[in-house]
């Protein structure tokens, strides 16, 4: 599974006219659990979805917009007690995620993380990306959803913030498969895997730390951050300055969340004939990023960058030390 894959299917799930216009009668269901206990309660569910918890509503409200689904590709959120997990599906053309909070509450306390109950809405989410809810399967293909809506799960909360152990939470916290063959769902060590490789994919590898030996650092000390200093407070928005001996190369300002670990590329650096360099770097939006610290490091590459998230760094590249800065507005 790679983020290609991921991509291809978020289109796929965008420009799938059954999903939004077609009025047969399609349900199937994937469920986190085993959410068969009172079933039949959720499975015609007509009335009101107005009782959907707000909670659970934010949660995956946040997913979706992480993955780039727009509001015309809503997913509606029902609780049902007494299911016992949580199930996905799609009835009339109108996609669904029944949940019983019980479940949710219980995942949580015995995982010791509300990130558990996130991992179970990200999984179902996924079934939704993957198109997992227009056709039956038979145990082999289903075991296969079951690990790409779990790779799915792993990718979003590295998205959102998570460390690795708590995207995988809710699926140590589940009871295990025992007969994997005579299963929907594959075990838990395979689960475990696929949580971590979507979890790897969304978060790139942290260059290493420069080696004055290797060129990462020269012995001069000519590469560097003069401004902001370490530990300084900044806005949403700081200039950012240094020196450096790569004249005619290509340098990027990168600017990480503490929280997120995402790393983003800045508005292109301007470096100067005698050495020195300047560029603005932002940390965050007016939303999201206040009281988070963040790092700062510049690298130079022959490469060419656009402004944006950064998922792989090139080899050539050569890093300054960070600096590590705390944004209070």
């Amino acid at each position: 599974m790679t983020r290609t894959i991921l991509t291809l299917a978020i289109l796929s799930l965008a420009a799938f006219p059954g999903l939004t216009q077609t009025r047969r009668d399609v349900y199937y269901t994937c469920a986190y659990g085993p959410a068969t206990a009172g079933y039949e309660r959720c499975k015609n569910f007509q009335g009101d979805l107005a009782y959907s918890d707000d909670e659970a509503v934010a949660v995956v409200d946040r997913i979706r917009r992480e993955v780039g689904l727009g509001a015309q590709r809503k997913i509606e959120l029902i609780p049902c007690a007494g299911i016992g997990g949580a199930l996905a599906g799609v009835v009339n053309g109108t996609r669904f995620i029944w949940y019983d909070n019980d479940f949710m509450e219980n995942l949580n306390r015995s995982s010791n993380s509300d990130w558990a109950s996130w991992s179970v809405l990200a999984h179902e989410v996924g079934h939704h990306i993957y198109t997992h809810t227009l056709t039956a399967s038979d145990l082999e293909q289903s075991r296969k959803d079951e690990l790409a809506a779990d790779y799915f799960s792993g990718f979003v909360l590295a998205k959102l913030g998570a460390n690795l152990a708590q995207a995988q939470a809710a699926a140590n916290a589940s009871p295990d498969v025992y007969d994997e063959r005579n299963s929907r769902h594959p075990k838990r060590e395979r689960r475990l895997a696929a949580i971590e490789q979507g979890f790897n994919d969304a978060v790139p590898p942290r260059p290493p730390s420069p080696n004055p030996d290797r060129g990462g650092m020269n012995n001069t000390g000519q590469f560097v951050i003069d401004a902001p200093q370490s530990g300084a407070t900044v806005g949403i928005r700081t200039r950012v300055s240094g020196r450096t001996p790569y004249y005619g190369r290509n340098h990027y300002i990168v600017a990480i969340s503490s929280v997120a670990q995402r790393y983003f590329i800045q508005q292109p650096v301007i470096v100067s004939p005698d050495g020195t360099w300047e560029g603005t770097a932002a940390f965050g939006t007016p939303a999201y990023g206040i009281g988070h610290q963040w790092a700062i490091f510049v690298f130079v590459t022959n490469s060419h960058y656009p402004v944006g998230e950064l998922f792989r760094f090139p080899g050539d590249a050569i890093y300054s030390k960070e600096v590590i800065v705390t944004r209070t507005q």
